[in-house]
């Protein structure tokens, strides 16, 4: 349940007080003989006064930090998870996106690419280096490996429409995509009928892979890629993806079975079928701050289990501000329709204003997952720091009828940690009047410490 943060405000410590009574001597070899007359003259007056005008000092410093704090609307909650209440704290600021995209190809770059690996010269090599080094999908390769990779890669561009591998026949080469978008097909026989069903079962975007998988067992294409617009590759072909590649995709087809294999979710299903679960999986590192998965309308093609890390569930409400006679402003939770957005018909003032506002309302972490049909309109997941995803195809879950019990099951628990909307709201009403409350009562200390300083005597005459 969200309550109000009950943070008490910090006091002066006695460390903090002897620091301040130290400070004036502080001041060079020059004042010290000057100093210490001074003090033995004033005695404890002056010590008491430096005391009180170092609390003084202390408490005003600490209450400028909601002021400044009051432009981004950050606030503090405390939500239950699991049984355990945690501290929630949310600032706009401090979520940037972060976006890495993949590097473009100039055209210089294209021609080296289109060259046979035996006539890339020195220079050519060296230039292709820079440019892979540059493209964020080479960054879990050695620098030894990437420049054992500007020998022998390759560039091709296919048109829209185009199928880049079909299913069902051998695997001859390995692609990175680097423009453009292509489609993920499936075909498969129904068991009564025999009739073959065709499934899409994804997207894939620059930075992409695809085509290891069939290089890796030596088996058949499981899936037809087939070009969703015109689309530029960088292609490997098998032999040199056995000589340079193969070990490094090995261990991460290995590492990723092993992680399936001990998943809660996954550790009862049969073998076959969590190494169909591994050949349609992806573990995925995200830096502190990126944007996982944002504003989901729909269902989307993958789920995200949490490996390692924490992610927060940042929700946008959208609030009423209405000035009032007495020039405060007053916060409305307008209605929203079906699409979860403001309601058309809400009756507002001239001088009412519809504001957006980002709030966290949750906290998930290892074990737990997310996108699996739960509302995630105007929702963002966002990584706490770094974090590791097992990224699994939707289709694992669509396969058999039970599995599909188990994606249900899936979808009311991460629904039931998304509190309501009118909750949200009141909980966010709730800090803000304890902020008010907490400022109000710092300022009324430090007048009260100001007036009792100014009433007692410095020290004797």
């Amino acid at each position: 349940m969200l309550q109000p943060s009950t943070t008490a405000p910090p006091s002066t410590s006695e460390s903090d007080q002897e620091k301040g009574r130290n400070d004036s001597n502080e001041n060079g070899n020059g004042d010290n003989a000057t100093n210490t007359k001074v003090t033995r003259k004033l005695g404890p007056n002056l010590a008491r006064f430096r005391t009180i005008a170092n609390v003084v000092k202390h408490n005003l410093k600490w209450t400028k930090i909601p002021q400044k704090a009051d432009k981004d609307e950050p606030f503090v909650v405390r939500h239950s998870v699991g049984g355990q209440e945690q501290l929630l704290t949310f600032n706009a600021a401090a979520y940037k996106p972060n976006v890495q995209s993949i590097c473009k190809l100039n055209e210089k770059a294209k021609y080296i690419l289109g060259l046979p690996s035996w006539s890339r010269s020195d220079e050519d090599l060296q230039f292709l280096y820079t440019v892979v080094r540059k493209i964020k999908t080479f960054d879990r390769y050695s620098e030894s490996v990437k420049r054992e990779l500007v020998r022998v890669l390759s560039y091709e561009k296919y048109e829209s429409g185009r199928v880049v591998v079909q299913q069902g026949q051998p695997g001859e080469a390995f692609y990175i995509i680097v423009g453009g978008c292509v489609s993920m097909e499936l075909k498969e026989a129904d068991r009564l009928t025999g009739s073959i069903h065709k499934q899409l079962i994804g997207e894939l975007g620059p930075g992409a892979t695809f085509g290891e998988l069939a290089l890796l067992h030596d088996s058949k294409r499981s899936v037809t890629v087939i070009c969703k617009d015109d689309s530029e590759f960088l292609r490997i072909h098998k032999e040199d993806f056995d000589l340079v590649l193969r070990r490094s995709h090995q261990q991460n087809w290995d590492k990723k079975l092993q992680t399936i294999k001990d998943h809660k979710i996954f550790a009862d299903w049969p073998d076959a079928e969590q190494r169909t679960t591994c050949d349609r999986s992806k573990l995925r590192e995200y830096p502190p701050n990126a944007v996982i998965l944002s504003d989901v309308g729909d269902i989307k093609d993958n789920i995200y289990f949490i490996i390692s890390g924490h992610c927060k569930i940042v929700r946008e409400v959208e609030l009423l501000h209405r000035k009032l006679p007495t020039k405060e402003t007053e916060l409305i939770l307008p209605p929203i329709d079906t699409n979860n957005e403001v309601s058309k018909n809400l009756v507002t003032l001239k001088t009412d204003v519809l504001q957006r506002h980002l709030l966290q309302i949750c906290t998930i972490g290892k074990g737990m997952f997310f996108g699996v049909g739960e509302d995630l309109r105007k929702t963002h997941v966002i990584a706490a720091g770094r974090v590791v995803c097992l990224v699994v195809s939707r289709s694992v879950f669509a396969r058999h009828g039970d599995r599909r019990e188990t994606l249900d099951y899936l979808k009311r628990v991460a629904q039931g940690l998304l509190p309501e909307r009118e909750h949200i709201f009141q909980c966010y009403m709730d800090n803000k009047r304890w902020r008010a409350y907490r400022k109000k009562l710092i300022l009324d200390i430090v007048k009260r410490q100001s007036r009792k300083s100014t009433k007692r005597p410095m020290f004797r005459i």
